[in-house]
């Protein structure tokens, strides 16, 4: 009977654990949360792709847990040829925020975001996230990311 009882705690133990990853029947190293693409291994990191009109220029968000300090970021990928005295601008709701881009690479410029609290609780509420940037000193453009899923896609970042 002790040995029973074991195997069937360390039965629920392993259900327990990894049912956070088991959306969907998909497997633990990769799931959809709606529009949130979450790849896991020590970590996980949830993230979306948007993809221009004319199929040229790809643009991402990416969502992880800062080495070691355990705070929430975002990594903005946008193209090459972005005009980067202007820096980037999040926008949810009424909360904008001025975001430094931090490298420019072949792949792209990236810019990151540490997300606070209040950020974290505003991306829950809404629908979208748009992201503001310049092509020129003149010429502002904006994308919009969906937050479809992404409160899923917190929680398994969170692990």
């Amino acid at each position: 009977m002790g040995a029973l009882s074991a195997t069937f705690i360390s039965s629920v133990l392993i259900i327990l654990l990894t049912a956070p990853f088991n959306l969907h029947g998909q497997t633990p190293t990769q799931v959809q949360a709606e529009d949130w693409s979450i790849s896991c291994d020590k970590t996980c990191r949830a993230s979306q792709l948007l993809i221009s009109k004319d199929n040229k220029l790809k643009y991402s968000a990416t969502l992880s847990l800062a080495d070691e300090q355990n705070l929430l970021q975002m990594t903005l990928v946008f193209p090459l040829g972005i005009y980067l005295p202007a820096n980037v601008a999040l926008m949810i709701n009424d909360i904008e925020k001025i975001i430094p881009v931090i490298t420019c690479v072949p792949s792209g410029c990236n810019a990151l975001l540490v997300i606070n609290s209040e950020l974290q609780n505003e991306m829950i509420k809404a629908s979208v996230f748009k992201v503001r940037f310049f092509t020129s000193s003149s010429s502002e453009n904006e994308v919009s990311y969906s937050l479809k899923g992404f409160k899923e896609a917190l929680a398994l970042v969170n692990q």
